[in-house]
């Protein structure tokens, strides 16, 4: 009688960046800034924290590997002569991608992490400010500006949003303030003018920068 022989075990499928980076990218869509680290990656992968740090320096590096990868999903749009519908146009496309990818606004509201996927668009936005007439200082200073305008927004939006799904309607906070507005004058004619106020979504988004873009012009 011949004994049965066990099959030979294989190795691991060997690991790659972009496995890494696919997964990181999984775990950030599906659960948040929260829901990644290396060790839930490693776990996720069958393979150890040492072998995810073969292909990432930290979690910072994973980051940027994984913002630079839906960078890469961006279509670059057409870009009008005129600078100032430039800079729309290009704040409209970063706007709709971190609309659609909640996640990336948490991560990039704790750190400016940018790959080269993304330079292209910070370029024509900076150049655009200048074409438009400011000095390269005030260009980047304008670029800042729009930045955190855009991304706090965007949070601002989103946290609004799941706060009132939470309640199924109006916030504590604005029940609360539509309760007390009685002896805060001007608050009260303002709610009486716009009783449903809601400064969400994109055309909102875009009134707005057209506003603050009027600010940024005088800067000349």
């Amino acid at each position: 009688m011949t004994k049965a022989q066990t099959p030979a075990r294989g190795r691991p499928a060997r690991l790659s960046r972009d496995d890494v980076v696919a997964v990181a990218k999984r775990l950030l869509e599906n659960g948040g800034g929260e829901a990644l680290s290396i060790r839930r990656l490693a776990d996720e992968l069958g393979s150890s924290p040492m072998s995810i740090y073969r292909h990432v320096e930290s979690m910072d590096h994973l980051i940027v590997l994984v913002l630079d990868e839906l960078a890469k999903e961006i279509p670059k749009p057409d870009l009008p002569d005129d600078p100032r519908e430039r800079v729309v146009v290009l704040w409209l496309a970063l706007y709709d991608c971190l609309a659609a990818n909640p996640w990336a606004q948490e991560v990039l509201a704790r750190e400016m992490s940018i790959g080269p996927s993304v330079l292209w668009f910070v370029e024509e936005i900076i150049k655009s400010f200048v074409d438009g007439g400011l000095s390269l200082k005030r260009a980047g200073q304008a670029y800042n500006l729009t930045w955190k305008f855009s991304v706090g927004t965007l949070m601002i939006d989103q946290g609004q949003t799941d706060v009132e799904a939470r309640h199924d309607g109006p916030s504590i906070a604005r029940q609360f303030m539509i309760t007390h507005a009685e002896g805060y004058p001007t608050l009260r004619a303002l709610m009486a003018e716009v009783p449903n106020a809601d400064h969400r979504g994109r055309d909102r988004y875009l009134m707005n920068l057209e506003i603050l873009l009027d600010g940024i012009a005088n800067w000349k």
